[in-house]
């Protein structure tokens, strides 16, 4: 019998390990952007206010989606 821990990764968990690995490039664009913007533009800008939500909302995107991937599932299969 197969314990949780040593299960492999199904589907949809690597995927979204690959999908939580773009957030997170995505999460480190946007503070570039949110950095550049708001030297520039000022923290009251609505440009600059957007940046800062794409920021966070790829942090705990990315967040959610590593914390599913790293996740021990049980098997709902019947065995014999």
């Amino acid at each position: 019998m197969q314990t949780n821990a040593d299960k492999p990764k199904g589907k949809f968990q690597k995927v979204s390990q690959v999908s939580a690995a773009f957030s997170f490039l995505f999460m480190f664009v946007s503070g570039y952007f949110l950095y550049k913007d708001g030297q520039e533009l000022g923290m009251s800008d609505p440009v600059t206010a957007s940046w800062l939500a794409c920021f966070f909302f790829f942090f705990f995107m990315g967040f959610a989606l590593n914390l599913l991937a790293k996740a021990n599932l049980p098997s709902f299969k019947f065995e014999d």
